[in-house]
């Protein structure tokens, strides 16, 4: 009968090879680790704590190995968001699943490490959300694949000011993450890893949390490469006064009269308080948004650098930068359900950018009616000139501006358009990303861990691709495999005047700049960033 344990186990300083008794599992430095086996004994998961925190403080080291429930077959609960019921969080969530090849293991083989970070605009995800589990992408790329997760919402990015002095308190989740990276980098050895041979990568906000790694000197030396897909980087950190009036709002909306007390604030209270929050936090301080209104900060101290201007790292990793052809569709859908009238168009405009912003886009070769019927000739005409528009501001048109600068600063940066997704659970009730040809934001992540349910045999394409090139990335900083036994097309690296983007899943080929010139969006049109500030 196959074991439920794992029965392979090696010590950290040592690579030879042992069979032990199943109970003993791998040797850590923070005691035996024990895992689920998969069915046919080829990959390992293990679900660990990483750090301990008491609300609203900073993640403090584990001593000991610990599993969700104390069970090798458990996934961690969630950390508290408001759209999960309670039973499927805690406030004690700072775990990581690790998805280990049993060969790794027990051979010692060096292997890199592929560690993921969930999206959810900050507020919500977790390390098994769907499409995580990271066996296939293991043994496809014969690394250690982890999923992390972090604090959310109010209590990874708003303390109370009772509860730190200065800015030591901000950024609750960066610390988290970067405090998972410090125990990964510790534990590798142990699991046929190589300490600081660490590629981090993440969608959506998870990209966005690694602009903010990238920005924070403790975090930034402990990994190699990074993968940032979907970031939507119109969005920049949250400037300190915003956090200041966030946070003042929110605790004095709060009916508890000490936050930071379990027993006199309940989970239940700050949650619902949160809601609030999120509903109202445009109004309440505009440089916020309505969308990750809860971000990272530039606090001067943890993270250091906005990553923007002449403000940049030292020290650039080598990173690869991509985003999905129709980013935009799934907020498009739900604001506007069923076909709309071309009147709808401007006030749309309006609502988001401004009047003096909209009328520089509509008056643009690149916006305007004429040249947006051309580019969008379908039916549903308006809502596909949307989406377009809201792909270009948020996703690719800020993407590739900071693609060029990250090269014009001497770091390595290659751009990438899926042009091929599969329809993630989210995206599955807006008629927008289930029509045919449609790759909406998250429709990337089943491709890239090759868990797509009844794939099509372009899915499975794009999945070998991608995994293909990770792999050569993981291991070389390049997304260019240097023996190409499928035959992929050469990805060139972004300049300061060629951004180079490929399209992916396209059979190769680069996609125009359109509307993402240099002199258009974040000099004719401003990001929002640019308008509020990033301090």
């Amino acid at each position: 009968m196959p074991p439920t344990t794992i029965i392979l186990a090696r010590s950290p300083t040592t690579t030879t090879k042992t069979t032990i008794d199943p109970t003993k599992g791998v040797v850590t430095p923070y005691g035996n680790a024990t895992g689920a086996v998969s069915s046919d004994q080829s990959v390992v998961r293990f679900a660990v704590r990483y750090a301990t925190a008491s609300r609203w403080q900073t993640p403090q080291a584990v001593t000991s190995w610990y599993m969700p429930s104390n069970s090798n077959t458990s996934y961690p609960p969630a950390c508290p968001q408001n759209d999960l019921d309670a039973s499927q969080y805690s406030e004690d969530c700072l775990y990581m699943i690790l998805y280990v090849p049993a060969k790794a293991i027990v051979n010692g083989t060096s292997v890199p490490t592929f560690m993921w970070i969930h999206g959810g605009s900050f507020n919500q995800g977790s390390a098994s959300d769907a499409g995580l589990d990271g066996s296939a992408l293991a043994l496809a790329t014969s690394s250690i694949v982890v999923t992390v997760q972090y604090r959310l919402g109010v209590l990874g990015w708003l303390p109370p000011s009772s509860s730190y002095s200065g800015n030591a308190g901000m950024n609750l989740g960066v610390r988290d993450v970067t405090a998972a990276l410090t125990f990964l980098n510790t534990i590798l050895p142990s699991f046929g890893g190589t300490k600081n041979a660490i590629t981090i990568a993440g969608q959506s906000s998870g990209a966005f949390m690694i602009r903010a790694l990238l920005a924070a000197p403790t975090a930034a030396s402990q990994f190699k490469n990074a993968i940032l897909q979907s970031d939507p980087m119109y969005f920049n950190f949250l400037p300190t006064a915003a956090f200041r009036t966030l946070q003042s709002s929110f605790y004095s909306s709060l009916p508890c009269t000490n936050p930071t007390s379990t027993s006199s604030c309940s989970l239940a209270q700050i949650l619902s308080s949160q809601a609030d929050l999120y509903n109202n936090a445009a109004s309440i301080a505009p440089a916020a948004g309505a969308s990750e209104s809860l971000r990272p900060s530039v606090d001067g101290s943890f993270i250091t650098t906005s990553l923007t201007g002449s403000s940049f790292s030292s020290t650039l990793k080598p990173l690869l930068i991509t985003n999905v052809k129709d980013e935009a569709a799934p907020t498009i859908a739900y604001n506007f359900p069923y076909g709309t009238p071309s009147a709808y168009y401007e006030p749309a405009l309006d609502a988001t950018f401004g009047d003096n912003r909209t009328e520089v886009l509509i008056a643009s070769p690149f916006y305007g009616p004429t040249a947006l019927a051309a580019q969008t000739p379908t039916a549903d005409q308006t809502r596909s000139e949307l989406t377009l528009l809201g792909t270009d501001a948020t996703w690719r048109c800020p993407t590739w501006s900071w693609a060029r600068s990250w090269a014009g600063k001497g770091g390595n940066v290659w751009a990438g358009r899926w042009m091929v997704g599969a329809t993630y659970p989210s995206n599955t009730g807006y008629d927008l990303c289930t029509e045919s040809g449609a790759v909406c934001h998250q429709d990337d992540i089943y491709l890239v861990f090759g868990t797509t349910p009844s794939p099509t045999s372009a899915q499975t394409a794009m999945t070998t691709e991608i995994q293909a090139r990770y792999s050569s990335f993981m291991r070389t900083s390049s997304p260019n495999p240097t023996s190409n036994t499928l035959g992929l097309g050469t990805w060139n690296a972004a300049t300061t005047t060629n951004v180079h983007t490929l399209q992916l899943g396209a059979g190769g080929g680069e996609q125009p700049d359109g509307a993402c010139i240099v002199t258009f969006w974040g000099q004719q049109v401003l990001y929002d960033w640019q308008i509020y500030g990033v301090n």
